[in-house]
């Protein structure tokens, strides 16, 4: 069974070799920390600067 940890190493990976951005949406703050350079988050809709 792959773990979601797996699966965010491996698209980590991907984007470094293939030189590109990953757009991640999700409600799972944990996972977006452990892959983002950045964060951002909606708020009344607006883009609010996590870190």
């Amino acid at each position: 069974m792959i773990t979601q940890k797996e699966i965010l190493d491996l698209l980590q990976q991907i984007a470094k070799q293939e030189q590109v951005a990953v757009l991640m949406i999700t409600h799972n703050e944990r996972a977006a920390h452990y892959v983002s350079d950045a964060i951002y988050r909606l708020v009344d809709g607006q883009c609010q600067k996590v870190n």
